[in-house]
């Protein structure tokens, strides 16, 4: 039973965890939930392979701080880029009666994701959705919604979704 998105991440985490402990060479790796892509002085990124573009990804998403990445999985005790970002959005109530709308923030994750990948932080990025609202109850956000994830498949994200 998942009952918000961290338990969401939690269990993609188990699952990557398992499918690359099946392939060989395994590789060991360390899985780190809610953190901060941030080029802050000190950073938890100094002398990671990818430090310098921390900048250029808050600039390219127009924030202040770096983005906040879901999960990220990386080799263990490895400064290169990251095996894996990833984004989760879980939908068990209408989001919109609190001044937003599920697009916009499919959207930012989806962004960041892009971006991510694009400045070479993470080699794979996955952005799932667990849809138990809008699929049942409002087919025309639904559909935007699916329209929204369509496009993103194109940026060579990975796509997993419920239902």
């Amino acid at each position: 039973m998942l009952w918000n998105e961290a338990d969401l991440m939690v269990q993609l985490a188990l699952n990557f965890k398992e499918q690359l402990a099946k392939k060989p060479p395994s590789v060991e790796i360390e899985m780190h939930f809610d953190k901060n892509l941030t080029a802050t002085k000190p950073s938890n990124f100094d002398g990671y392979s990818f430090e310098d573009k921390l900048i250029p990804l808050r600039e390219k998403l127009r924030r202040k701080q770096g983005p906040k990445v879901d999960l990220i999985i990386a080799k263990k005790n490895d400064t290169g880029p990251f095996l894996l970002c990833a984004e989760a959005k879980f939908f068990h109530y209408d989001v919109g009666r609190y001044r937003r709308k599920p697009q916009e923030d499919i959207k930012k994750d989806i962004n960041t994701l892009v971006a991510i990948k694009d400045l070479g932080i993470a080699e794979r990025v996955v952005f799932m959705l667990f849809d138990d609202y809008y699929c049942h109850r409002d087919q025309e956000k639904y559909k935007e919604i699916m329209s929204i994830l369509a496009e993103a498949e194109e940026h060579k994200l990975t796509i997993l979704k419920h239902p």
